[in-house]
C-alpha cells in the first residue's frame, strides 16, 4: 500500500491525505482556481477535487448532475449509475453535511489511428472505434449553506493498463485513495466558500 501524507488544498484552506507518489499537476500545467489535480506518476489515474455550485436539486439529481457534467459527447456513460452510497465523514468539520459515493463508469470512443480517412470522427459514415471505459468513484459533499458542492473525483482510465489483473489492482488502489480521502478531508477555513 502506498504512503500517504497530509496535502493543503486552497492554500491550506483544506488538508487531505493523498499519496506521497501523487504528482501535483499545477506543477506542470495550469489548473483552474476551483479545482486541485493530483496525478499517479506510474498511471493515467487522476484525482480531482472541486468546488462547485449547489444544485437545488433533491441529492439523487444533484449527484447524477455532477457525475455526468464532466462528460461530453461522444463520450457517455457505461451504464446507468447505481444507487449513490451515503457516508459520514470522519473529520469534525465535515460530519454535519450529507456525503454520497458515486460509482460508475465513462466509455470513451476513440477513432482507430489506423482508418484510412483524416476527417473527423463526426463527419465519418462509419468510423472505426474503439471502447475505451474509464472507472470513476466521485465523492459527494453537499454543503448547502455555503451554496456550494464539493466533489472529488477518482478516474481510473482503464485502456491504459494491460489486463484484468493490473485493472483490478489499479482499482483497488483508487479505492484505496478514496477510503482516505473520506477519513481524513478536513475544511480548516469555511470562507474559502460562499455562503447564503
Amino acid at each position: 500500500m502506498a504512503d500517504f501524507g497530509t496535502r493543503e488544498l486552497y492554500g491550506g484552506a483544506i488538508t487531505v491525505e493523498l499519496p506521497t507518489t501523487l504528482i501535483d499537476a499545477s506543477d506542470i500545467r495550469q489548473i483552474p482556481d476551483h479545482q486541485e489535480v493530483f496525478l499517479s506518476n506510474k498511471t493515467l489515474t487522476s484525482i480531482i477535487f472541486e468546488i462547485n455550485q449547489f444544485v437545488k436539486q433533491p441529492d439523487p439529481a444533484a449527484l447524477y448532475f455532477h457525475f455526468t457534467d464532466v462528460i461530453a459527447p461522444p463520450d457517455h456513460l457505461a451504464e446507468e449509475l447505481g444507487a449513490p452510497t451515503k457516508l459520514s465523514l470522519a473529520e469534525d468539520s465535515l460530519k454535519d453535511f450529507p456525503a454520497y459515493l458515486v460509482q460508475g463508469g465513462i466509455i470513451s470512443p476513440e477513432v482507430d489511428k489506423k482508418a484510412s480517412t483524416s476527417l473527423p470522427i463526426e463527419w465519418q459514415q462509419t468510423p472505426l472505434t474503439t471502447n475505451q471505459l474509464t472507472k470513476c468513484y466521485q465523492l459527494v459533499v453537499r454543503m448547502d449553506k455555503y451554496s456550494t458542492d464539493f466533489c472529488v473525483r477518482v478516474n481510473v482510465p482503464l485502456k491504459e493498463l494491460s489486463g484484468k489483473e493490473e485493472a483490478d489492482a489499479e482499482e483497488a488502489v483508487a479505492k484505496g485513495i478514496m477510503e482516505k480521502i473520506v477519513a481524513t478531508l478536513d475544511i480548516k477555513e469555511f470562507g474559502l466558500f460562499a455562503s447564503d
